[in-house]
């Protein structure tokens, strides 16, 4: 309960998002199961389709499920689209050489990415 205290708290500066703040996307995490945080996170881009976050959060944890609802490509064009929309945030560069490193294997593509 200290660590979910912990990390809510430590999210709390970021904005609200379609009156649900960050924060408790992470507090969700750690109370509920994987499944029920990407459900939350659909919702929100449902009602929020341009956010490069959430665009990041929902490939991050679309990766993690073990029943998976979505195709890796779609995860992939998620980053491409984060990037798109917040070309000065590392953030998507990031997950995206990863996932080019370790989902794809392609280092090449992914150190183009990260470099």
């Amino acid at each position: 309960m200290r660590n979910t205290l912990l990390l809510q708290l430590s999210f709390q500066c970021f904005v609200c998002l379609c009156r649900r703040p960050i924060s408790v996307l992470f507090f969700v995490s750690f109370s509920f199961s994987l499944e029920m945080v990407f459900v939350e996170i659909e919702a929100m881009r449902e009602t929020w389709p341009g956010n490069a976050h959430l665009l990041v959060l929902w490939a991050s944890i679309a990766q993690l499920q073990e029943n998976p609802t979505h195709e890796l490509d779609e995860v992939k064009q998620a980053l491409q689209q984060a990037i798109e929309l917040d070309k000065g945030s590392p953030t998507a560069l990031i997950e995206l050489g990863h996932y080019l490193d370790h989902v794809e294997d392609d280092p090449k593509s992914s150190s183009k990415v990260l470099t």
